[in-house]
C-alpha cells in the first residue's frame, strides 16, 4: 500500500539522519503506529481529492519532500518548526517527477496529517516510552540544526566554533590562526633542510614575499607545511588560503577568515578589498600562505599585505612575477632512497636506487610506489614492473618540460593500476575527484557522501584509510582529514573515468548545502560550499545531465547573492539549457531557471533581457499554476518593476 511505502521511507529517512535508535528498540511498536497515521492521511486525501500517476510522474504525498516535512514536523514542533506550504511548494517544483499539488492540496493534506496524528492515542504513548524524542534532541543539540542546514556539521563550520569559542576572547582579540592552517612537522619529509632554511633567510632579510615553484607533486604545499610548523610561534597571525582557480574567490569563500575579521555582512563588492585592507593593519609579524597559486595573483600583487608586517609565503607551478622565486628542484639520489626507505625498506639500497631513478626522483611517485609496494608485499621485481619497461623515454629532458611532467603521470597510472584497487576504493577515489583539493574532515566526508546509505558502510573507514596507506589519499593524522593530491586527482581521472552517475549522492549533498531560503539564510553562510559546488561543474563542463541542473541553479543563485552576476549568469544559462533538454520548454523547472536567470540579467542591467525571460517564465506559471499562485504574482512583480524602469528612463 501507498502508506506503508511511505512510512518505510520515513523510518528510513530518520536511519539516514542518525536516528535509527528510534526504531531498532521496539520495530514493532512505533513504527505500525506511524504507518497507521500516514496511510490514513493518505487515504483520507485520495478519497476526497485522487491524484492519479500519469507521465511516469506521482502524486506530491508520495515525494521525499513530503516525508521530510512530516518528520521534522512531528519531531519538532514543540521547537517552533512549522509547517510552510509555500516552501513544499517551491521544493516540490523542483522535482520534474512529481506532479503539482493544485492550491490548497498541500494544506489538507497537512491539516489530515495533524488530525489523524492527535487521534491516534497510543502514538505518543509509544512515543515517550521509546525515549526517541530525548535521543533526536541530544543529536539536535549536538549539531545545532540537524535537518534545516547540514552546513552545522560541516567541517568548516566547527572549526568557527572552535575559534570563537577557544581563540577569540571576550576583549575580541583576533585570533592567531584566522582561517584553517596546515602544519607538518619536519620529521615528515625528507631532503628539504635546506630549502626550509633558504625560505626563512630569504623572508627575513631583503625578500617579503617568497614564491616556491615546481612541477606538481615535487613538495612544495608540504614544505610549505614544514615551514608553518617550525616558525609558528614566530608570528602573531597566521592566514592559509588555497586557490583553485582565482586569489580572490578563494578569499570570499573563506567563511572563516571573514567571520574572524568580523566582515561576514560586509557588501560582497567590497568584502575583498576590506579583508586585505584589515590583514595589512594587522600588527606584525605575520604570516600569509598562498597554496596553488595561479597567473592571476599577479593583478593583486600590490593589495596584498607585506612588510613590513607579514610575510608571504607562495607555491605554484608557475612562474609568477613580480614575485620573489625560489625554485623548488627535485630529491638528491640519496634523498630520495632515504624517501622509499621511510615507507617501505623491504629492498636493498641498490635496487631502491634503480626504482628512485625510473622515476626520475618525484617526490610524489616515490611515496605512492613505496606505499604501494609495502600494502601489496611486492618483491622488488613486482615493485619494479609497476613502473612498465617502456614508460621512461628521453631522459635528458629539462626538469621544467611538459614531457616530463607528462612521463611522471604515466608512472603514477601504472602504479595505480597495479595497485589493483577493489570496486569501494575505487568509487571513494571518484567522489575525490569532484572535491576541492582541500582537507576534508572524516565526519563531514562521511555526510557529503551519504556513507550512511552504502551497504558497505562499516567497511568505509577501512578502505578510506587503505587508499591513505596506499598513498592514493593524503591525510592529515592531526585532523583526520583527507584530501586527493592535484596530480593523483588527475591520475586518477584518466583512470576511472567517473560519470555523474558514479557522484550522485555527493552532488544531491551539494545541492542541498548551496540552497538558500531567502527568507532565513544569509548567502554568506554558503561561502564554505562554493567551492564543493564548483568542483562538480568543472568535473562535468559539457554535459547537460539532469541531475546538475538543480546544483547549477543553487550555485547561480548563490554567486548571484554573492554580486559575483556574470558567474551566476553563466551557471543560470547552463541550469537552463539543461532544463530545456531535459523537462521541455513549458515545464515548471524551466519557469524557474527563466525567472532566476531573468533577475540575474537585471542585476547586469540588460533589461531587454530579463524581462523576456520572465514574460517567458510568467506565461508557463501561469498555465500551470495558475494567476493566484505565488510562483506567478512574484515574477509579475518582477516584470512590472522592469517596466516601470523602461518608463522612468524613457521619461
Amino acid at each position: 500500500m501507498i502508506g506503508a511505502f511511505v512510512a518505510q521511507q520515513i523510518v528510513g529517512y530518520s536511519i539516514d539522519k542518525g536516528l535509527d535508535h528510534v526504531f531498532r528498540k521496539k520495530p514493532n511498536s512505533y513504527k505500525p503506529k506511524l504507518e497507521l497515521v500516514i496511510n490514513k492521511t493518505i487515504d483520507d486525501f485520495s478519497s476526497e481529492y485522487p491524484i492519479a500517476e500519469r507521465d511516469e510522474k506521482f502524486p506530491f504525498y508520495k515525494s521525499q519532500i513530503i516525508i521530510d516535512e512530516l518528520l521534522k514536523y512531528r519531531f519538532f514542533k514543540n521547537n517552533n518548526y512549522l509547517l510552510d506550504e509555500n516552501r513544499i511548494k517551491q521544493e516540490l517544483l523542483i522535482n520534474p517527477y512529481i506532479l503539482v499539488p493544485k492550491n490548497g492540496e498541500i494544506e489538507i493534506f497537512l491539516q489530515l496529517f495533524e488530525e489523524n496524528l492527535k487521534a491516534e492515542k497510543e502514538l505518543k504513548p509509544l512515543a515517550v516510552e521509546e525515549n526517541y524524542k530525548a535521543e533526536i534532541f541530544n543529536i539536535a543539540q549536538k549539531f545545532t540544526s540537524l535537518f534545516e542546514q547540514l552546513d552545522r556539521v560541516e567541517r568548516n563550520t566547527e572549526d568557527i566554533k572552535k575559534l570563537i569559542e577557544e581563540k577569540v576572547t571576550r576583549s575580541g582579540e583576533i585570533p592567531k590562526e584566522l582561517t584553517e592552517v596546515h602544519r607538518r612537522a619536519a620529521d615528515d619529509i625528507v631532503g628539504r633542510a635546506d630549502d626550509l632554511n633558504k625560505i626563512r633567510n630569504y623572508l627575513l632579510s631583503k625578500h617579503e614575499t617568497v614564491l616556491l615553484n615546481g612541477m606538481g607533486g615535487i613538495g612544495k604545499t608540504t614544505l610549505a607545511e614544514v615551514y608553518v610548523e617550525s616558525f609558528y610561534n614566530e608570528y602573531n597571525h597566521i592566514v592559509w588560503i588555497s586557490v583553485e582557480d582565482n586569489f580572490k574567490d578563494a578569499v570570499l569563500s573563506n567563511y572563516i577568515l571573514l567571520q574572524n575579521l568580523r566582515l561576514e555582512s560586509d557588501n560582497p563588492e567590497q568584502q575583498f578589498s576590506v579583508c586585505l585592507n584589515e590583514l595589512s593593519n594587522l600588527g606584525g609579524p605575520n604570516l600569509l600562505v598562498i597554496d596553488n597559486a595561479k597567473q592571476n595573483l599577479t593583478k593583486y600583487f600590490n593589495q596584498l599585505p607585506k612588510a613590513k608586517n607579514w610575510h608571504v609565503l607562495i607555491t605554484s607551478r608557475e612562474r609568477i612575477e613580480p614575485f620573489n622565486i625560489m625554485d623548488i628542484d627535485f630529491l638528491s639520489t640519496q634523498d630520495a632512497i632515504d624517501l622509499f626507505k621511510k615507507y617501505c625498506a623491504d629492498y636493498s639500497e641498490e635496487q631502491i636506487l634503480t626504482v628512485v631513478e625510473k622515476v626520475e626522483l618525484h617526490t610524489l611517485t616515490i611515496e605512492v610506489l613505496a606505499k604501494a609496494a609495502k600494502r601489496n608485499k611486492w618483491i622488488f621485481e613486482e615493485c619494479l614492473g609497476a613502473l612498465g619497461f617502456d614508460a621512461k623515454v628521453n631522459v635528458a629532458v629539462s626538469r621544467s618540460n611538459y614531457k616530463r611532467i607528462e612521463r611522471i603521470k604515466s608512472y603514477l597510472v601504472k602504479i595505480f593500476n597495479a595497485g589493483k584497487l577493489d570496486e569501494q576504493e575505487k568509487w571513494i577515489l571518484k567522489q575525490f575527484t569532484a572535491l576541492p583539493p582541500v582537507d576534508i574532515d572524516y565526519d563531514f566526508l562521511y555526510r557529503l557522501l551519504q556513507v550512511e546509505k552504502l551497504d558497505w558502510e562499516a567497511d568505509f573507514p577501512s578502505k578510506l584509510e587503505g587508499l591513505y596507506e596506499s598513498g592514493f589519499l593524503q591525510k592529515n593524522i592531526k585532523k583526520g582529514s583527507y584530501k586527493l593530491h592535484a596530480v593523483l586527482n588527475e591520475v586518477t581521472l584518466a583512470t576511472l573515468k567517473p560519470s555523474v552517475n558514479n557522484i550522485n549522492p555527493l552532488i544531491n549533498t551539494v545541492t542541498y548545502l548551496l540552497n538558500i531560503d531567502q527568507a532565513k539564510d544569509n548567502p554568506i553562510e554558503k561561502f564554505p560550499f562554493v567551492p564543493f559546488g564548483d568542483a562538480i561543474i568543472e568535473l562535468f563542463p559539457n554535459i547537460n545531465n539532469s541531475a546538475l541542473t538543480p546544483l547549477k541553479n543553487n550555485l547561480g543563485l548563490v554567486y548571484k547573492d554573492l554580486g559575483k552576476y556574470e558567474k551566476a549568469r553563466d551557471l543560470l544559462e547552463d541550469a537552463l539549457k539543461s532544463a530545456l533538454e531535459n523537462f521541455g520548454k513549458k515545464h515548471p523547472s524551466v519557469a524557474i531557471s527563466k525567472s532566476n536567470l531573468g533577475l540575474v540579467y537585471k542585476d547586469l542591467g540588460e533589461y531587454e533581457k530579463a524581462r523576456d525571460l520572465l514574460e517567458d517564465a510568467y506565461e508557463i506559471f501561469d498555465n500551470s499554476l495558475g494567476k493566484d499562485h505565488l510562483y506567478t504574482k512574484g515574477v509579475l512583480k518582477f516584470i512590472k518593476d522592469i517596466r516601470k524602469g523602461d518608463n522612468d528612463e524613457t521619461t
